[in-house]
């Protein structure tokens, strides 16, 4: 059963600054709302924050406003703006601040030389839930076919909670270009309806002639029939 509340994750917060970098999706972003309740937070996702502190970092210290020694901030997505790191930096030693800098990757901020802050912060790296976060809910298969990021375990373990009690529900048509239409078409409509792993709700088979038909099960229509169903709501 998927927790309401999120998984429990392995990663603690570090006791100063710290960059936290993982993929996309892997729940960076909910770890630290519920490690750090209440931080304020630039989110340079946001174009106005981006920009503004794109021309200007310096308005960091502003935006922040009077914090005591030891306050968190947070900056979610800092390589969007890689030269804020300069002025995070400085408020680091003047302030005494604390930053929790999150991303998806530290590739930009190497590329073009940002200020890693020489060490005074520490690096985590979060990745896809293991085993032990995972709990009852891993499945290995699952998770050698799709990975353990949050959101697929969500919605995997949703999807198995909800079909496991029941048999899919299927339409089956089989569609000729022919005028005439011929019973032996009908042998792959009868082998799914016949398969014990199958609900079949509905055959059809349809094709260009101008008949109806209905052979114990099956039903045959012409093309323009089965629209004119189709869109009034009597065939699904």
């Amino acid at each position: 059963m998927v927790r309401k509340d999120g998984y429990p994750r392995l990663l603690e917060v570090p006791p100063r600054s710290f960059f936290l970098f993982g993929p996309r999706g892997v729940g960076k972003s909910f770890w630290l709302r519920r490690k750090l309740p209440g931080v304020l937070t630039f989110d340079l996702l946001h174009a106005a924050t981006q920009l503004e502190l794109t021309r200007d970092p310096s308005l960091l210290e502003a935006r922040i406003g009077p914090r005591k020694e030891g306050t968190w901030i947070w900056v979610d997505e800092v390589q969007k703006v890689p030269a804020l790191l300069d002025e995070v930096h400085r408020l680091m030693e003047l302030k005494r601040w604390r930053f929790a800098l999150s991303g998806s990757s530290a590739r930009k901020l190497f590329r073009q030389g940002a200020d890693l802050l020489a060490g005074r912060a520490v690096t985590r790296r979060m990745e896809s839930l293991a085993r032990p976060e995972l709990g009852a809910d891993f499945d290995l298969p699952q998770a050698l076919a799709w990975g353990t990021l949050p959101l697929v375990v969500r919605d995997y373990v949703e999807v198995e909670k909800r079909t496991s009690t029941r048999k899919p529900t299927v339409i089956c048509i089989e569609v000729k270009y022919a005028k005439k239409w011929k019973r032996g078409w009908e042998k792959a409509l009868r082998d799914f309806a016949g398969s014990s792993r199958l609900k079949v709700e509905r055959s059809l088979g349809l094709y260009v002639g101008e008949a109806a038909y209905h052979f114990d099960g099956v039903d045959v229509l012409p093309v323009p029939r089965f629209l004119d169903d189709l869109f009034a709501g009597k065939l699904f």
